[in-house]
């Protein structure tokens, strides 16, 4: 990988590394080109059994499927039709199994364009759980079990938390969508009684914690999504893994996902293809595209090919201070990174991470999400900072101008990294160092890559 001798900040692959993030040889034997109805324009298969304006909800369309499945033992893909207007969520896709078999889901919008087929829900990380039962319950109802003890879970938390936050949750291995939008309309307002938050003229505030998801991928694997529109600010979409599959993957093409604050995240794989991906800049003066926590055993986190990096116009965007990405160092309490400031800190490597200053733990699971990204043939927007478009996590940042904005030490921070070179030159010094297992190969290697990405002074638009 070269570095580019004039910016070490923004690593290139050379033809023949770029070649491992192929679309075949990322995705494996999974080729979702093969299927005729997802690549095609018709958007009425011949054999679509349901429609979801034949029932009060749209879940409740999902519902009456699932049990149709059960009762007739029928494993043929369940097709459900959504006209054009708004269809309020939050919508759960189950793993359906009937006798033994995986069935699994296609949901796809009758109108012309995505944007004709909304579905919304305004969820956040931070909602009390009563506040979830109160607006579901009913919607949830006459659900068939799966379905309605993940609703019950979520009910019973004393809070959502990112997870649980989406307004459509995939769970099914298969599960394809098309031709249509998933909105969170959390508008980043919830009330709070901290005397110095600020809010902008919207009454959105910048500096809480504001997870609202549009689309939960929950650890299902081989999910497909066609001219799929995602509208959030903060974590848009989480691509989720699950311990039932070695890799979980998702793909995107012709979708939009926009957002503000790590809008692509998670430890699964998810490759985009001829995507735009728009930064909004109306909230926060800084923005994040993506924050993948991959696995260092993985070889491929998130893969970006022809895409389109947008911004929404808003006064922040064109300053250059936006980011392609940040390495989300999940789970982490005490880290083993920087040098703490405080009297007698240490960081060890144990089953579990907490803190408790001045000392503290990091699990191997915290430590080894090291997240991967890889960016190629895309246009990069204005708004991105040409000089370091790859941030810290908890740490200082480099302005447009190439120069670095400290700030004091976190007890969360973690460099950028963009190879597995990088953890030991790190923590060279760090007694558990000898512990850990960085052995991996191939694109592997790599954390943080582009190839061939052009400079784009494009608004918006897909390529």
């Amino acid at each position: 990988m070269n570095r580019v001798a004039s910016n070490p900040l923004r690593p290139q692959l050379c033809a023949d590394q770029a070649r491992a993030y192929d679309r075949e040889t990322v995705l494996g034997a999974w080729d979702p080109a093969d299927d005729t109805f997802m690549a095609g324009a018709d958007n009425r298969p011949m054999n679509a059994r349901w429609r979801s304006e034949d029932f009060p909800t749209l879940q409740s369309a999902v519902d009456h499927a699932v049990l149709d499945a059960l009762d007739t033992g029928r494993t043929d893909r369940i097709f459900i039709a959504v006209p054009p207007g708004c269809h309020q969520g939050p919508v759960c896709l189950p793993g359906l199994s009937v006798n033994g078999c995986d069935v699994p889901f296609t949901l796809f919008g009758t109108g012309a364009e995505a944007s004709e087929v909304e579905i919304v829900a305004r969820i956040d990380a931070r909602m009390p759980g009563a506040e979830y039962a109160a607006r579901y319950d009913a919607h949830f109802a006459r659900s068939p079990p799966d379905i309605a003890n993940n609703h019950a879970r979520v009910r019973a938390r004393d809070t959502l938390s990112t997870g649980n936050a989406a307004v459509l949750r995939v769970l099914g291995d298969g599960t394809q969508l098309k031709n249509l939008t998933i909105r969170n309309a959390y508008g980043c307002d919830r009330a709070t009684t901290d005397p110095d938050a600020r809010r902008n003229a919207q009454g959105q505030l910048s500096d809480e914690t504001h997870q609202a998801v549009a689309l939960l991928i929950d650890g299902a694997d081989r999910v497909h999504c066609e001219n799929v529109h995602l509208h959030s600010h903060q974590d848009t979409l989480f691509l989720d893994r699950s311990p039932r599959h070695p890799v979980s993957r998702s793909y995107f093409r012709n979708c939009l996902i926009e957002g503000d604050v790590d809008f692509i995240f998670g430890p699964a794989l998810g490759y985009f293809q001829a995507c735009e991906v728009r930064s909004l800049g109306s909230r926060s003066p800084n923005s994040w595209a993506t924050a993948p926590s991959t696995d260092i055993r993985d070889p491929y986190g998130f893969v970006f090919d022809y895409c389109d990096f947008t911004h929404d116009g808003s006064e922040t965007a064109p300053r250059g201070r936006f980011r392609l990405g940040r390495q989300w160092f999940c789970g982490v309490r005490a880290t083993p990174y920087g040098t703490a400031p405080i009297a007698g800190y240490q960081c060890r490597l144990a089953d579990i991470s907490e803190y408790t200053p001045p000392a503290g733990t990091i699990s191997r699971t915290t430590l080894m999400a090291v997240g991967k990204c890889a960016i190629l043939r895309s246009r990069i927007g204005a708004h991105i900072n040409a000089q370091a478009p790859w941030d810290d996590w908890k740490g200082g940042q480099y302005r447009a101008d190439g120069s670095y904005h400290n700030v004091a030490w976190d007890p969360r921070f973690r460099p950028v990294q963009f190879t597995a070179d990088d953890i030991g030159s790190h923590l060279a010094d760090w007694q558990d160092l000898g512990h850990l297992d960085l052995t991996t190969t191939g694109p592997g290697r790599i954390f943080l890559a582009e190839f061939e990405n052009i400079r784009s002074d494009t608004r918006s638009g897909n390529i």
